[in-house]
């Protein structure tokens, strides 16, 4: 099979693997994405995967928190932060919201990436104790992802909220909704045949056997590509199998730019050697996506460095994002802008509270993931920038900062 067929083939089998993810699209967003659930309530759900009443329960028990001592809770359900580690992106929502009194810094904060699989407890620096983060992983491991794992993430939230409330705040939650009645006994002197278990369902629907079948066809149709594509070549001078070249060996045959590229991984070169008459080859393979052509030198070195929220959208408007782009080859830097869709507001029937559409999803996403995925983010203008309109008073919380304590989990 020729060269070219190869490849081909690898394009068709990446296109059936391309098209397979769009059936079940990841969505990211971005902290200043997220619509504050303040005054309304306490807890956010852009996935529709946690049930309305497990919602109003939280939003209850965040009412009895602030009324009891002033504390301020918020919980959080995402699809996926889009590369983003997921405690950076719960400080980051934490710090842009101010969770807590500004003279007490008691924030607490839940923030479940559904996609990810991960989950983070984040405490505000009033509540930033050995005892505390103790107690925010024993919460983490005992009542959060057990129920993550067995397909509850509303149960999952709603206990790790009213944990939280009695082990850290300080407040117990009433006993009518913490109370689980007992079932009737049976009579002692007869012994009472045990259930059967019967296992959660799960939250989301499970993929059809028709998509599972597809998937792994197309899984072993990657594979045997990979196998076409690595198969050693064979000199077009005399005929013979070509060897590959180690890393350091195949760095004489490069450019400089191309050395760059393989040092930052956004290309991987790949030199074969003749024995028999000396004939070199090279391969070229793109590994990391979010690496561009740079305008100046040309090196496929160009990566997003930071961005910035120019103008937050509205309900009414549009917002508009600067990326600021570098080259690690020739350092040319450059800039560009871009639009953040407005936010759509929908109505549930049954509460007051207000999200935002999923209808938008498709364009948020391809905003978080080209802000996130970048190795080069500039942690310290993005956190900067989520201060500086996250102080406004419309806020709807009272000012705290975050902390370093609290839990990270997974499932």
């Amino acid at each position: 099979m020729s060269q070219t067929r190869r490849s081909q083939l690898f394009v068709c089998l990446v296109s059936v693997l391309a098209l397979l993810a769009w059936a079940y699209p990841t969505f990211a967003v971005t902290v200043e994405e997220i619509p504050n659930p303040r005054p309304n309530g306490w807890s956010v759900d852009l996935t529709g995967t946690i049930p309305a009443e497990a919602l109003q329960q939280i939003d209850r028990l965040g009412d009895e928190v602030k009324a009891a001592n002033g504390a301020e809770i918020g919980v959080v359900v995402i699809d996926s932060t889009g590369g983003v580690p997921s405690r950076d992106f719960a400080k980051s929502l934490f710090d842009h919201w101010k969770i807590g009194e500004s003279n007490e810094d008691n924030g607490f904060l839940i923030l479940a990436a559904m996609t990810d699989r991960k989950v983070e407890i984040v405490l505000g620096r009033g509540l930033d104790t050995p005892a505390n983060n103790q107690t925010s992983t024993e919460i983490m491991q005992e009542d959060i992802v057990p129920l993550l794992r067995a397909g509850d993430p509303g149960g999952a939230l709603l206990a790790g909220t009213r944990a939280a409330a009695r082990r850290i705040l300080g407040v117990a939650p009433p006993v009518a909704e913490t109370a689980t009645p007992l079932p009737p006994q049976a009579p002692a002197q007869e012994p009472v045949a045990p259930l059967p278990s019967v296992e959660t369902a799960p939250s989301r629907s499970k993929p059809s056997g028709r998509f599972m079948a597809g998937a792994a066809l197309a899984v072993l149709g990657l594979i045997g590509g990979a196998y076409f594509l690595r198969r050693a070549p064979r000199c077009g001078q005399c005929r013979t199998a070509m060897i590959l070249l180690g890393e350091q060996e195949d760095d004489s045959h490069l450019t400089p730019a191309e050395r760059t590229e393989e040092r930052i991984g956004s290309v991987d070169h790949e030199i074969w050697l003749c024995t028999q008459c000396g004939t070199t080859k090279k391969k070229s393979r793109n590994d990391r996506w979010w690496y561009s052509r740079c305008s100046s030198c040309g090196a496929k070195a160009a990566c997003t460095t930071s961005w910035v929220v120019v103008t937050s959208p509205t309900y009414s408007s549009e917002g508009e994002r600067r990326m600021e782009i570098s080259c690690a080859h020739c350092g040319h830097r450059s800039s560009s802008t871009m639009a953040i869709p407005r936010l759509v507001e929908t109505r549930n029937d049954d509460s007051s509270r207000w999200s935002s559409s999923s209808s938008d999803y498709s364009s948020v996403a391809s905003a978080g993931v080209m802000a996130a995925a970048s190795t080069y983010s500039d942690s310290s203008s993005s956190s900067d920038s989520g201060s500086s309109d996250s102080g406004s008073s419309d806020s709807g919380y009272s000012g705290g900062e975050s902390s370093d304590g609290g839990a990270s989990g997974s499932w």
